[in-house]
């Protein structure tokens, strides 16, 4: 992982406010400036302050499905 897209991903992982859907989501897009700029597998959704979760999961890499589908692609 380069240090942008650490960079991006502790952007986006997030403190959010997930609905229960969220729990059965496997895969999550981070995008920037309107572009799909990572995509991950979900391993879980970690607690953090303010009843909030946050993403914990790998990054994909170019040849997986999700990721070739998606990645580089305008949202």
């Amino acid at each position: 992982m380069t240090a942008g897209q650490a960079e991006l991903f502790r952007a986006n992982r997030g403190c959010w406010v997930f609905g229960e859907r969220a729990d059965r989501e496997q895969y999550a897009l981070l995008s920037a400036q309107g572009i799909v700029r990572q995509a991950i597998e979900i391993d879980g959704l970690v607690s953090v302050a303010g009843g909030r979760r946050a993403i914990e999961g790998r990054f994909l890499e170019a040849g997986h499905l999700v990721h070739d589908a998606y990645v580089g692609k305008r949202l």
